[in-house]
């Protein structure tokens, strides 16, 4: 027969592993609750970043004509951003083209068009540049949280320890 140490360390060991399994399955939900976690604080900042440029591009005097085409612009960015990262395209943009920034140098364009015709100065052009550089940091940490794979032992499935 097995002496009492023995058995007493044999528990601890199954005690030990079923502890070290079930740990290790909320570390993998919780790098899951991560993940989703930064995609939500991403898309909240891309609603305050074109809240903030559409507040400016109103504020900024602009003619009727320009301040609704980027108004428009600004609008439509979001369902472009999900569409894309669901692999889907707009239909009214090219669909060889990388959507987002498609849409992101649309509005550098006419930022400049409007710097170029003197209804912004150099000054105005930098106030408005920090969101359309936003633009491009938001789009791209979607598509880094997008593309990065899920670690093969979290698509394992959870077996209860009471199984093993």
């Amino acid at each position: 027969f097995p002496s009492h140490d023995t058995m007493k360390n044999h528990h601890s060991t199954q005690y030990g592993s079923c502890v070290e399994y079930c740990s290790g399955h909320l570390q993998l939900k919780l790098y899951a609750y991560d993940r989703w976690w930064e995609g939500r604080r991403l898309w909240g900042q891309l609603v305050n970043n074109s809240r903030s440029f559409a507040l400016k591009v109103k504020s900024a005097g602009f003619n009727v004509e320009t301040t609704e085409h980027l108004l428009n612009l600004i609008g439509i960015y979001p369902t472009v951003l999900k569409n894309h990262l669901r692999n889907e395209k707009h239909d009214s943009f090219p669909i060889e083209v990388h959507q987002p920034n498609f849409l992101s140098m649309k509005m550098h364009e006419h930022i400049q068009v409007l710097r170029k015709s003197g209804e912004l100065n150099d000054q105005s052009v930098l106030f408005l540049n920090n969101e359309l550089v936003a633009y491009s940091d938001i789009c791209g940490a979607c598509e880094r949280i997008k593309t990065t794979p899920i670690p093969f032992v979290q698509q394992l499935p959870y077996i209860p320890f009471w199984v093993l």
